[in-house]
Formats: structure tokens, C-alpha cells, sequence
């Protein structure tokens, strides 16, 4: 920007003579020209002006659109989920329904050649993805967490999510992202619980790590193994 600045300025004021290339110029050679050629003609001050209105209209247009894109996505369910859990309980308590299950199940099967080629087919049956989103955005349908007090305080008592406490509808886009993450940090917690010794009081940095006590007994409780600074949260403890 300071580059085009300088060869305005050398426009303006008809430097014919060692007219500057600053193409390849260093920040401070540029200041340097800038402020031996400061700005003094009323066109200079109308022309920044002009920029000046310019950069502060784009900005104004950019707020715009990421305010009204965040109300789509906001509708069409699509945005960060965040530290909400509502929404990771209505899904992960859908992919609990037989018919998601089945679906599930399905997938995992090896396909013949005949289900291959008509995997585009209308008549084919719904996918675990597809399956799930239709169970979330299905208005009738009541996601009801389990009382879990010793999994986790969360879980102290049952949750109910209805279909107007979360975003809605979803795609199956989205879905399936959330799903995978979901799968993703679910590996890295069963890696954690299986290296220490599967629940056996080995957690690396407690104060009872090695020795035989009486919780080692019980095993770990599973809400020991979330990282909650790698962005874990009690959710996945359901799955």
C-alpha cells in the first residue's frame, strides 16, 4: 500500500526525473520518501478521503455479511457447535435409535456389485449418515440422557433435548463432520485408557500413580482420561 502511495504522490507532483520504482523498496525507504513528499495539495487530502471511506464502507459491507451469514447458519445448523452439549446429546442419543443402528450396521457391511452400482439409486436404503440427521431433525423425536452420576457431575441427573433447544435442521454435511470428530477424540481417550493399564490407576502425574490403593482397585473413573485443553468435553463419555 505504501508502495502505490509513493508512486501517486510522484504522479501528482510530476516528477519526470528519477521518477521512483519502489516496487522492491524496504519499509523504511519507503517512510523516508513518504515523509520527504508529505501531504499538502487539496488533492491529496481529497483522494485520502476517498480511501479513508472506502476502507471503512468495505468493512461495514464485511460485518454485514458475516452478520447474515451467521443468522443462515445459525438456521440451517451449520455453525460451531461450541461448549454447547445439548447438541451432542440429541446426536449421540439419535445414533442410539434402532433404525440408526441398522443403518450403522449396514454401512460397515461389504458392498456387492450390485448394491455398488446402485448406490445412487433412490431405492437403496438410507445411510448411517443420512439416517442420523433425519432422526436430529425429526421434530417428535426426544433426546433423553441417562443418570449417570458416577460417569460424570453432568450426568448427575437425566437431560431432555427437544427438537427447539438446538439448531435446526442440520445437513448431513455437518453432520457427518461432527460425527467424525466426535470418533476422532473418542480414539485419542480409549488410547489414554488403554496405556494406563485400562483403568488401573496407572494416570502419569496423580499422586497415587503406581501404587495399590483402593481406587486403583475400583479403576479410574472414564471423566479422568478427558483433556479438557485439547477441547474434550464430557460428551464423549456417552458415545
Amino acid at each position: 500500500m505504501m508502495a502505490e502511495e509513493v508512486v501517486r504522490r510522484a504522479h501528482e507532483r510530476n516528477i519526470t526525473k528519477k521518477f521512483p520504482r519502489p516496487k522492491n523498496w524496504k519499509t523504511d525507504q519507503l517512510v523516508s520518501y513518504l515523509k520527504s513528499n508529505p501531504v499538502i495539495t487539496e488533492s491529496d487530502i481529497l483522494y485520502l478521503r476517498q480511501q479513508q471511506n472506502a476502507f471503512f464502507q468495505a468493512c461495514t459491507n464485511s460485518n454485514k455479511e458475516k452478520a447474515q451469514q451467521s443468522v443462515v447458519e445459525e438456521k440451517q445448523g451449520t455453525y460451531r457447535w461450541g461448549d454447547d452439549p445439548n447438541r451432542y446429546y440429541r446426536m449421540i442419543i439419535a445414533a442410539q435409535d434402532d433404525n440408526v443402528r441398522k443403518a450403522m450396521a449396514d454401512d460397515g457391511k461389504c458392498k456387492d456389485r450390485q448394491r455398488v452400482d446402485g448406490r445412487n439409486s433412490d431405492k437403496m436404503p438410507d445411510g448411517f449418515y443420512k439416517a442420523l440427521t433425519d432422526k436430529w431433525n425429526d421434530e417428535e423425536f426426544v433426546a433423553k440422557t441417562p443418570a449417570l452420576p458416577n460417569l460424570h457431575e453432568d450426568f448427575t441427573i437425566e437431560h431432555e433435548i427437544y427438537h427447539m433447544d438446538v439448531p435446526n435442521p442440520v445437513s448431513i454435511e455437518f453432520i457427518t463432520k461432527r460425527w467424525k470428530d466426535c470418533k476422532m477424540r473418542l480414539n485419542r481417550l480409549a488410547n489414554r485408557y488403554e496405556g494406563s493399564g485400562h483403568g488401573f490407576g496407572q494416570i502419569d502425574g496423580r499422586e497415587v500413580f503406581g501404587h495399590m490403593t483402593e481406587e486403583a482397585l475400583q479403576a479410574d473413573d472414564r471423566k479422568d482420561y478427558l483433556w479438557h485443553h485439547f477441547g474434550e468435553r464430557p460428551h464423549l463419555l456417552l458415545l
